[in-house]
């Protein structure tokens, strides 16, 4: 993972094949750090909304690398983050899933 300045959010690239999961690979990068984890909520609730839509998760994993999949596959990756099955995924969630 790298940083752009101290206090950026993290820049995070995934890996497809390396046998590690994205949800391991993700709590790798962002630790169990509360802060580093809600810098990356925010830069992927592109709506500000507070919740993390399947559309904007999708970008978020896009953009860090994670775009050879099936829907099936991005299906099943969201709803592993969304607890709830509410359709979005909120900071709670995903701090969650990366404990």
């Amino acid at each position: 993972m790298t940083r752009k300045g101290a206090a950026g959010p993290p820049v995070i690239k995934l890996k497809r094949g390396d046998g590690k999961s994205v949800q391991d690979q993700l709590r790798q990068a962002l630790g169990s750090n509360v802060q580093t984890v809600m810098e990356a909520f925010r830069l992927w609730d592109l709506s500000g909304e507070g919740l993390i839509s399947k559309k904007e998760f999708q970008v978020a994993m896009f953009a860090m690398g994670f775009d050879n999949v099936s829907n099936i596959e991005w299906r099943e990756l969201f709803d592993s983050f969304d607890k709830d099955r509410s359709g979005s995924i909120d900071f709670d969630e995903l701090l969650v899933s990366l404990a």
